[in-house]
């Protein structure tokens, strides 16, 4: 009677909110304009929550779940990417990237899945000389953001960082 067959709510982090889930909110109102939508974008406990409350439907999260009372319908890679802007020195290096080569700048930090934090963790203490010596955390929208201006480097999923690399802001 409300002209709805449907509702849909899901809740993710903010780079899925704001890498793929775009182009998949898109195709997905096309295909059936009378579901409602709701996307909230949260952090991997509060997501847990809201499944556990019923509060959303589908949780999108960036690491592995070893929870049982999870069921995980589907898994997706989304390799991470050293990135700088397209000013930035490492930009126009002609040979490939070596780990090293980062260790002159400033390296923005974000935190992901323990894994990958732990690899960041560990290319930053290396580094702390490039950035004056301070360990620079940051959230990955800032990060995103603070490489665009040409100085430092971050590491972010790619799904994240295709769209500023496809727009010729990041590399």
């Amino acid at each position: 009677q409300a002209g709805k067959l449907g509702e849909v709510k899901i809740a993710a982090p903010a780079p899925f909110v704001l890498s793929f889930l775009v182009d998949v909110l898109a195709q997905f109102r096309d295909r059936h304009p009378t579901v409602d939508i709701l996307i909230r974008e949260r952090n991997k406990t509060t997501i847990f929550d809201m499944l556990q409350d019923r509060v959303v439907t589908l949780g999108l999260v960036n690491a592995p779940v070893y929870d049982k009372q999870f069921t995980i319908i589907a898994g997706f890679r989304d390799p991470i990417r050293a990135v700088v802007g397209v000013g930035h020195p490492l930009a126009f290096q002609q040979r490939p990237l070596h780990i090293e080569d980062i260790y002159g700048h400033t390296i923005y930090r974000v935190s992901m899945f323990p894994r990958m934090t732990a690899f960041i963790d560990s290319v930053v203490e290396h580094a702390r000389r490039g950035s004056g010596g301070a360990v620079i955390k940051v959230p990955m929208v800032m990060a995103r953001e603070l490489v665009s201006t040409g100085k430092g480097v971050t590491f972010l999923p790619e799904s994240y960082v295709k769209p500023a690399v496809l727009k010729g802001e990041l590399t």
